[in-house]
Parts: structure tokens; sequence; C-alpha cells
């Protein structure tokens, strides 16, 4: 739109340098007199409509139109026609449009800017050469502000335009990649318990199947002996007391050795709590970690959930958002989780019960704890890892 703007501006400007050296050449000709002949009158008017074709041809060349270059060379030739019919066919006072047409043709043509003094060349045939010298300083001024100066802003708001653009395709991109990213850890977490799922009931059904169904068989056996022999029957059922209790502490090492990690767990909570925003409240939620998550404590890890479930149930009660965030970094000494929303927020922030727990989970391990509302509402917790160490499973 400004580019357009800019054409109808300075085709304004050249139709204005028409009108007024035509009105000049009117009023002080030798023949003014006796009027303006219409012959004169009408190649005025076909040398309006050749300045216009000239610079629609020139907009649309710039814009990359093909024919445009072919168009703009039929314009400038008839330009070129009607001036010089006009100036040596019925007024020698029309030479004031000479700098125009030698203009057009460096532009046309594309020559450089320092071919522009050739403006000067028709002070040669000029009878009054200081008016003519005046008259093509003003006209150089007018092309070189044109062509020079806001053509070259226009093309560093172009190149700064398609940089804006680029860049916020390849922020689209990036957000992609990392949704994309974020739903395939996802996908392989829930894979992944779905594996231990089966290889646990897999070890249970090897452990606890083949000891149960000895063991049935074994009471059906020590059923029918009872009667008839009362010791082997008390044999056999000390053997069965002793095989289930085996199994049970079989069971019992194998859930121990197959019982996830607080890291884990809290994983698991972490995108479930997520997944739960997405589908029963249409709140686009994500959970990222950046960092070793096996520096954080077992107690670092209660905290942070305790911490992200009450958040994210303030946004979901009071904050109106369409966006939740939970991102934790672990860094060399220090742990940050960030639970932020694009909510409307608050200026002011008064501190419940919801807000005053968080605070103290934090301060009972030396951290520290900070809310902000301007932008929506950010919570922002910093665990120092040392003071958990001696927790860390």
């Amino acid at each position: 739109m400004q580019e357009h703007l800019e054409m109808r501006y300075f085709v304004f400007i050249k139709l204005m340098m028409v009108v007024a050296v035509a009105v000049y050449a009117a009023v002080f000709a030798e023949r003014a007199d006796r009027g303006i002949p219409y012959q004169v009158l009408l190649v005025t008017a076909l040398l309006f409509m050749s300045v216009v074709v000239l610079e629609l041809m020139e907009e649309k060349r710039e814009s990359g139109a093909l024919l445009a270059r072919k168009g703009s060379v039929g314009a400038l030739a008839a330009e070129v026609i009607f001036t010089s019919v006009l100036i040596w066919g019925f007024e020698r006072d029309y030479i004031y449009l000479l700098p125009m047409v030698f203009l057009d043709i460096i532009i046309v043509f594309r020559q450089p800017s320092f071919s522009y003094p050739a403006v000067y060349l028709g002070i040669l045939t000029a009878g009054d050469k200081a008016a003519y010298f005046a008259a093509a300083s003003f006209i150089l001024v007018l092309y070189y502000q044109h062509y020079i100066i806001v053509k070259k802003e226009q093309v560093k708001t172009e190149a700064s335009e398609e940089k804006e653009e680029e860049l916020k395709r390849y922020l689209d991109k990036s957000e992609i990649k990392y949704r994309l990213e974020i739903d395939r850890n996802r996908l392989y977490l829930e894979d992944r318990i779905l594996e231990e799922k089966v290889r646990l009931s897999q070890a249970l059904h090897d452990k606890l199947g083949h000891s149960i169904n000895g063991s049935v068989y074994q009471l059906e056996a020590v059923k029918v002996l009872m009667e008839k022999d009362r010791e082997e029957s008390k044999a056999m059922l000390q053997t069965v007391i002793d095989n289930l209790r085996s199994s049970m502490d079989e069971i019992r090492v194998l859930l121990r050795q197959e019982r996830p990690g607080k890291r884990q767990l809290a994983f698991i909570q972490l995108n479930s709590l997520c997944e739960d925003c997405r589908k029963k409240f249409g709140i686009e939620a994500e959970f990222s970690l950046t960092g070793n998550g096996e520096d954080i404590s077992g107690k670092y890890w209660e905290i942070i959930l305790d911490n992200c479930f009450e958040a994210v149930s303030n946004a979901l009660k009071y904050a109106f958002c369409t966006r939740i965030t939970i991102e934790i970094l672990v860094m060399n000494r220090i742990v940050r989780c960030t639970v932020s929303d694009n909510g409307k927020g608050c200026g002011k922030i008064s501190e419940g019960m919801g807000l005053d727990g968080m605070r103290r989970r934090v301060r009972e391990v030396n951290g520290f704890i900070s809310f902000a509302g301007e932008e929506g509402f950010v919570i922002n917790m910093l665990l120092p890892i040392e003071g958990g160490q001696n927790e860390r499973e």
C-alpha cells in the first residue's frame, strides 16, 4: 500500500511539471494571444497518458512482471515522441520537459546514478540557459530524492520485513519441532510404561503362577489324605505353607526391583497432568526437562510435584488461560522450576493457603520462590541441589 502511494505521489509530481511547463509555454509564447491550439492540447494529453503508463509499467517491473520492461520502453518512446513534437513542432518553451525525459531514459534503462547530470545537455539548445539550468536542477533533485533516497529506504524496509517473516517462519518451525519432540517423548514414555507392565505381568506369572498351581495340587492331595494319614497331611500342608511363603518373598523382591523411582513417577505424573489439561479443559499444556534429572533428589521431586499441581489447579480456577507451561532446568548447583500461563494475571498478588503452602515447601529445603502476575501468572522456584543430596535415590 505504501509503495502504491509513493508511485501515485511521484506521478502527480511529474504531471504537475508537465502542466507547469504547458502553462508557461501557453502564457509566454509568441502566439499566446491567439490561444492554445487544440493540437497542443491533444499532444499534451497524450504526454500525460504516456507519463502515467510509464510509472505503472515501472511499478509492475519492480514487482517482477515479465512484460513490464517492454511496456516501460514503449511508454518511454511515446513520452519522447510527444515531448519532441511539443518542443520542435509547436513551441520551444516546452524544452523544460527535456530533463524529465532524460531522467526517464536513465531510469528505464537502469543506468547508474552518476548519469543523472546528463539532464544538463539540453542547455545546449535552450534559449534561456539560466532558466533551463534552474528547471533541470529542480527536476534532478526530485528524481534523486525519489529513486535514490526513497527507493533505498524502501529496499531496506522490504529486506527487514523479509527477515522478520523468515524469523517468524523459523520460530513456527521451531515450535512445531518442539511440539513433535514433546509428543515423541510422551509416546516413548508411554511405550516404556506399557513394556514395564507387560514385563512385570510376565514376571509375576512366572514366579507366582507355578507356585500357586503347585500349592493347589498339594492342597487337593492334603484334603484326600487328611482322614487317612494325618502326619503325611501335616507334612504336605507345611510344604505348601513354605512354598507360598517363599513365593511371597520372591514377589516382594521382584516388586522392590521393579518399583519405578521418584523421577520416573514424577515424569509420569507431570505428563499426565498436562494430558488432563489438554483433554478435559482444552488447554494447551506442556512439560519439559532440561539437564540431568538424576541430580534432583526424591524430596525435591515431591516439592516440585506438589507445587506444580497447586499451580495448575490455580490456573484452571482463576487464570482463564489457554496455555500452561511447566519447565524444569537442572543447572550445576540449582534446580529451577517455572510454571507459567498466558491468562489474565493479577496486579496485586494476595497469598492464600495455596501460595503459602508452596512457599513453605520450598523454604523447608532453603529454596526460593517468587510470583509474578504482570503478563499471565508465573511461578519461579529455585532449589539448591546440595540441599537434597543426602536424599537422592
